[in-house]
């Protein structure tokens, strides 16, 4: 598989990043059930390789405005799953043992 880089969008560059940060770190972590499923998307290896060949034609400069805003599109995407997949981590990671054994909680 080919890693590309892309750029790195983070929440100071983003305000919808960091409206979904906010809306996100609600008093209440992810439940574990929806933290668990979030650690497993991603995207497909289609996705991927396009990514892959847009940030490439990026670093030449030979991306049309269509593909520059599909690319950007890309990083924001990539960048919200990223930041939810850490806030599903935290969420396990703070589970009491007790309810992460498939246990009811009492």
């Amino acid at each position: 598989m080919r890693h590309h880089s892309t750029p790195e969008l983070n929440m100071a560059d983003d305000p919808i990043l960091a409206i979904w940060d906010r809306l996100l770190s609600a008093p209440h972590p992810l439940p574990t059930g929806l933290a668990s499923y979030v650690l497993r998307l991603g995207f497909p290896d289609s996705d991927r390789d396009r990514m892959g060949d847009l940030s490439e034609r990026a670093q030449t400069g030979s991306l049309s405005d269509d593909e520059r805003g599909e690319l950007e599109a890309y990083c924001h995407a990539a960048a919200f799953l990223s930041m939810l997949q850490s806030k599903a981590r935290v969420a396990l990671r703070t589970v009491p043992a007790a309810a992460g054994n498939g246990a009811p909680a009492a």
